[in-house]
């Protein structure tokens, strides 16, 4: 996943409006328990019940919700954000729970101050929930940005286009893709092993092999893009085929 990390803008939003329903949610739940049961034997009574009630709309009904949602709540669903692993893996009961326990401070006691204050001059916009949980939010709505097909330099033309390239896999050659389409974004070291990581199972599974000292990503390059124009080719025969046995402007027989 390389979704961004969500802005503190996003981020302040959706937890103002998370804070508006469960506020809202609490003042009902009050309301109706002194409209149902007027008459609380002892102070001790209503002050547990104040407590329980405020625990479970501070702490527990949002930690749930969290993680039943792998991450979301409303506010999140509106601003199109989730919560995921530092590794943006999915988050479990035990990210949320630390979240929302440290966020009963940040969040309830100090009504947001401290986590808007966080968010605004941290890296990924974190709160301390956020960094003690080990979490940050990423935003789900980024405008779709098609990669440029990789070209072929045009020395490796005719070794490409005469190769056996099934040796490789699908999920190894997608993952060539993903690495290559995202070089620029990875250190020189990372940039580098994967590159060579990645030539060294075409030299050892493409035959006939290529020829001797092509650049590794020059070398990965020319596979993509024959791996590209023999899909391209593939798919222009079976709709050649598909039009033939089934012409557009056909019409069913009248009965």
């Amino acid at each position: 996943m390389d979704l961004p990390p969500a802005g503190p803008l996003q981020r302040v939003g959706a937890g103002a409006l998370d804070m508006v329903i469960y506020y809202s949610f609490l003042l009902v739940t009050f309301g109706l328990i002194v409209w149902f049961f007027p008459a609380i034997p002892s102070t001790a009574v209503a002050r547990g019940i104040l407590i329980i009630i405020s625990a479970s709309l501070m702490l527990f009904i949002p930690t749930t919700v969290e993680a039943l949602t792998h991450g979301r709540s409303l506010g999140k669903i509106v601003m199109g954000m989730r919560v995921v692993r530092a590794d943006n893996g999915p988050i479990v009961w035990r990210h949320s729970f630390t979240r929302w326990l440290m966020g009963l401070f940040e969040i309830w006691i100090c009504a947001g101050g401290i986590a808007t204050a966080l968010v605004m001059f941290t890296h990924k916009s974190q709160r301390f929930g956020d960094l003690a949980a080990g979490t940050h939010v990423i935003t789900e709505r980024v405008p779709l940005v098609l990669p440029r097909p990789v070209q072929a330099p045009p020395a490796l033309l005719g070794w490409a286009q005469n190769a056996d390239i099934t040796g490789i896999s699908g999920p190894t050659a997608m993952s060539m893709r993903s690495f290559f389409e995202r070089q620029n974004k990875l250190s020189l070291q990372t940039r580098t092993m994967r590159a060579t990581e990645y030539a060294k199972q075409i030299r050892n599974h493409v035959l006939p092999p290529p020829p001797e000292g092509v650049p590794d990503l020059v070398l990965i390059a020319s596979f993509l893009a024959e791996r590209t124009r023999r899909a391209t080719v593939r798919l222009e025969r079976e709709e050649k085929l598909r039009s033939a046995l089934f012409p557009p402007d056909a019409t069913p027989e009248e009965n």
